[in-house]
Order: C-alpha cells, then sequence, then structure tokens
C-alpha cells in the first residue's frame, strides 16, 4: 500500500517522511496487491479446475506429453505407434525428435540414417526414408495377411544406419 504524501509532516533534519498521521491520508493499494488478491481468490474457489489440461498422446500440444507417448511406445514394443513416430520426426523441438528416433530405433533397429540434430534437409531426406520404409512395411503386411499367414509386424534384417 502507498500512503499520500499529505498524510505525514516532513523531519527536516533527517529528510524523511514521519507517517504519524497516516490515517488522515488517503489509501491507495498498489497493482501488486490486488494482484495478489485476485490471485488468491482463484486459488481459494478452486483455481483452474475449470480449464481443461492439454491432451496427452502423440497429438498434444505439450512437447513433454508427444515425448511421453514415444517413450511409452516403445516401451511397450507397440508398433501401431510407427507413423506417429515418424511424425514427431519432423518436430521443431530437438528433444521430441531425439526421443522419436530412439523409440523407431528401438521398435524397429534402425535409424535409416536419422539424426535429430542434423539440419532441417538433411532430417527432410531421412523422414522421406522412414515414410517410404513405412510404406513397404505396411504392403508386405497387408500381402502377408491376404495369403493367410499371420498377421505378425514385419521386421527389417537391414542393420542400424548410424
Amino acid at each position: 500500500m502507498i500512503v499520500c504524501a499529505g498524510a505525514g509532516r516532513v523531519d527536516q533534519s533527517r529528510r524523511r517522511v514521519l507517517h504519524a498521521a497516516a490515517p488522515r491520508g488517503r489509501i491507495i493499494p498498489t497493482i501488486s496487491t490486488v494482484t495478489g488478491r485476485v490471485i488468491f481468490l482463484i486459488l481459494l474457489t478452486g483455481g483452474m479446475s475449470g480449464c481443461a489440461s492439454p491432451p496427452k498422446g502423440f497429438d498434444s500440444p505439450v512437447p513433454a506429453n508427444r515425448m511421453d507417448a514415444a517413450v511409452d511406445a516403445a516401451r511397450e514394443g507397440d508398433r501401431s505407434a510407427i507413423p506417429d513416430l515418424i511424425g514427431l520426426l519432423d518436430s521443431d523441438d530437438s528433444l521430441v525428435r531425439m526421443v522419436a528416433i530412439l523409440s523407431l530405433e528401438r521398435l524397429t533397429g534402425q535409424t535409416l540414417g536419422y539424426d535429430h540434430a542434423a539440419p532441417e534437409w538433411r532430417r527432410d531426406e531421412a523422414v522421406e526414408r522412414w515414410v517410404a520404409w513405412a510404406s513397404a512395411e505396411a504392403e508386405a503386411g497387408s500381402s502377408r495377411t491376404s495369403d493367410g499367414a499371420a498377421a505378425e509386424p514385419a521386421r527389417s534384417g537391414a542393420p542400424s544406419s548410424r
């Protein structure tokens, strides 16, 4: 709180305002006091309980949630998440890209030359290789299923490209 200047008398020897007569002055709340009260009221009434939390998974706007989804897919061996992981290779966030390629490597045993820290043009080339690989895997899977073979995910025999 700020007390208006007319509220006290000036001590000439020390050049300071003595607030002996403070009750006569107008008291003006500062912005920080008003803001503090508003924040306190928000917290007191439940805060942001009505606000929705951001979605989790590969489509989340929060990078940490996308990374969690990639780690979960690799941990569970969820090969159905490979297209989503390939999509994460185009992320603006280098940590998301790194987690995505590590997850893809764990699921497929290869990187296809992708480097999360490479220049964008080089990453784009590697993403195209991943898209082609995924298309070939999908075709191979559908032809095995139509031939009556078990619908088991295909594993590429190619060694990891690093």
